[in-house]
């Protein structure tokens, strides 16, 4: 199955109307695809959701979703 993947940064409103989720894939990706990679400038936590297979309800995601915790940005 094809997977997107957005990002919630840090303190961020995850709701799907708003302008804090924003896609890093272009699109779906298949399987075997091209690899999916995002580099991280502020620390905190962040959360990843593939849309695809995620719902959002009650002010907050299920299904495929997870977290990133960036301690400190590389220089």
């Amino acid at each position: 199955f094809p997977h997107d993947v957005w990002l919630v940064p840090p303190g961020g409103d995850p709701d799907p109307g708003e302008d804090d989720l924003f896609e890093v894939t272009d699109g779906p990706v298949d399987p075997g695809g091209s690899p999916v990679s995002y580099t991280f400038q502020t620390a905190g936590t962040w959360q990843f959701v593939c849309r695809l297979h995620a719902s959002f309800s009650n002010g907050q995601w299920s299904g495929m979703t997870g977290t990133v915790t960036v301690v400190a940005p590389q220089q």
